[in-house]
């Protein structure tokens, strides 16, 4: 019971071996559209920034799409809105909604060794 996410490295390319993996803490930058796939491995959780009005589910089996454009820096709050099983009151996880240049270093700062890029 814990969100666990994948976002490009310096290549800006998801799928290449600087792909950055973290569980329960998702980084992305103020002012741009960010596009992602959910899924689910158990049961059907829902994925929730109450403060950006999202709120989407996960079901096991599917890949489901969305999207959203975070508009203010800060830190937020993402939680699972569906009662998902006995792990449910823990699945609390940060959303952080850097600067450009603050995204970009925490980025440079998680990039696994050997996969610098130009």
């Amino acid at each position: 019971w814990a969100w666990r996410f994948v976002m490009p490295g310096v290549d800006n390319v998801l799928g290449t071996k600087d792909d950055i993996e973290t569980v329960d803490e998702l980084h992305v930058k103020v002012g741009k559209v960010y596009h992602f796939k959910l899924e689910s491995m158990d049961v059907i959780h829902s994925f929730s920034v109450v403060q950006f009005r999202l709120k989407q589910d996960g079901l096991p089996g599917r890949i489901v799409t969305g999207w959203f454009k975070p508009t203010k820096v800060g830190k937020f709050d993402i939680q699972c809105a569906e009662m998902c099983g006995i792990g449910h009151g823990v699945m609390m996880s940060k959303l952080f909604v850097d600067t450009p240049e603050d995204y970009d270093k925490w980025v440079a700062g998680h990039t696994p060794a050997g996969t610098a890029s130009h």
